[in-house]
């Protein structure tokens, strides 16, 4: 090590001590005249308890959580498409998925395209309502 080293270190100022003074108690503990009697401290214990239990359940200013509609719609769409689609395997439906696949015709096709588009449509406007009356119905909650 240099020289230089120690003087740095040496001039680092050490931490001042710590002393553990006992804590004053008298500014804690008020005066036994000054305390209520025990039953009027039970009575107003128990209203502040269940007034303050009340207000635990949504605190002011925080809105309790939602349920996420949009999720439970698509899930429950998308679960009846896999339902469907493995039906259709388990049945034997792709042996007579070819030929019906053949008779298709660019119009058939572009009505297919059509009907899936309004399918997805009808979902996306269910789950818009659906938000729409949740929000309608919070906001009627908060006012009362």
């Amino acid at each position: 090590m240099k020289d230089d080293d120690m003087t740095n270190e040496a001039a680092i100022p050490a931490a001042p001590e710590l002393t553990l003074d006992a804590a004053p108690t008298e500014a804690l503990m008020p005066d036994a005249s000054e305390m209520p009697a025990p039953e009027e401290t039970s009575e107003k214990a128990a209203t502040a308890l269940a007034s303050s239990a009340a207000h635990a359940l949504v605190p002011l200013g925080v809105a309790e959580p939602r349920t996420r509609w949009a999720g439970i719609i698509w899930g429950l769409l998308l679960a009846a498409i896999a339902g469907g689609g493995l039906m259709f395997v388990l049945t034997n439906g792709s042996a007579n998925l070819t030929s019906w696949v053949m008779t298709f015709t660019p119009f058939t096709l572009g009505i297919y395209a059509v009907l899936v588009l309004a399918a997805l449509a009808v979902v996306t406007a269910l789950v818009a309502l659906v938000r729409h009356a949740q929000k309608t119905f919070a906001a009627r909650r908060a006012r009362l």
